[in-house]
């Protein structure tokens, strides 16, 4: 039933049978990973107490927690001009009124956000604006206030004349 092969010729038949087994190997599909969603590119106008921002702000997207994007602003009251200092927010998201935006560590609020929710990924939207406010300070500086009222008083009181 079976026929005894010579030398060459059976090592010849064993080059075929392994090319063979290499071409079916190779074209299998491969699986291969969901390719990444391209992000949205954020760009606006961003203002501090209510003058435009400057140079050198930082701004910082946040979700979860997690830091998901920043950038500097490079030209004053205006982010996302360049590629450079444009926000990348992931694409897809549910809710983007999760998002948490930090304008030099201080909580802003960012509008136009629903723009977000019908673009398509690598869009490009340019109305987000972003407007911060440092009203957090305002208790300390209430009480430094208050200190400096009592340390003038002291002052009054010791040189104040005594007839």
């Amino acid at each position: 039933m079976f026929v005894k092969l010579k030398g060459k010729c059976k090592s010849l038949i064993i080059l075929q049978i392994l090319i063979l087994f290499m071409f079916v190997i190779s074209s299998l599909p491969v699986a291969t990973a969901d390719t990444p969603k391209l992000p949205l590119l954020a760009e606006g106008t961003i203002h501090v107490n209510g003058e435009p921002a400057l140079e050198g702000t930082e701004i910082v997207v946040m979700l979860d927690g997690q830091v998901i994007s920043n950038s500097v602003v490079e030209q004053k009251g205006i982010y996302g001009e360049s590629s450079s200092n444009v926000l990348l927010i992931p694409a897809g998201l549910d809710n983007y009124g999760d998002l948490e935006i930090l304008v030099n560590g201080m909580e802003a609020e960012m509008s136009g956000l629903e723009l977000m929710d019908t673009a398509s990924p690598g869009d490009k939207i340019s109305d987000l604006n972003i407007v911060a406010s440092n009203q957090n300070n305002l208790p300390a500086i209430s009480t430094m206030v208050g200190v400096i009222a009592i340390l003038v008083t002291i002052a009054l009181i010791r040189h104040w004349p005594k007839n």
